[in-house]
């Protein structure tokens, strides 16, 4: 015997995907978000560090204190960590995680609508619901190509 397209079974079990296809995507966003956080951290570690390492090997005074032989190396070591800052591009980097997160949770929202959908009662077929997960992964390819030096 065959089951009816609202029975509960087939209904739980679509929910069940469903939940499994949001939680995903969304795990995946949370990913590229923290990511993002680190890298400004980071762009404000090195940014921060080659500051203050450059303002103190710039006091006139440093020299008499600790020997020119410290400054000069608090300078060399001002411009390697503003140098380092530079190549790694933590800023330009934080920004494309961000916005790679958003998009991700983009991805998921019109499956949860169809969620909402069915725990609202509507009728929400079996085909229905592959389209929507076919169309989230089709998304999901599209930002991980359009974002691809988000790694």
């Amino acid at each position: 015997m065959e089951e009816e397209p609202n029975s509960p079974e087939i209904g739980g079990s679509m929910l069940s995907l469903l939940d499994d296809q949001i939680a995903w995507y969304g795990r995946v966003a949370y990913r590229q978000n923290r990511a993002g956080r680190r890298w400004n951290r980071a762009s404000y570690v090195f940014g921060l560090s080659s500051a203050v390492l450059a303002a103190v090997a710039g006091l006139g005074f440093l020299g008499d204190l600790v020997g020119a032989t410290v400054a000069g190396w608090l300078a060399l070591a001002a411009a390697a960590v503003g140098t380092a800052n530079a190549f790694l591009r933590s800023d330009e980097m934080a920004t494309k995680h961000r916005a790679k997160g958003r998009a991700i949770a983009r991805v998921a929202a019109p499956l949860e609508a169809l969620k909402l959908d069915m725990l609202a009662g509507e009728d929400v077929s079996g085909s229905d619901l592959a389209e929507a997960v076919k169309a989230a992964q089709v998304a999901y390819d599209r930002v991980a190509e359009e974002h691809a030096d988000a790694v």
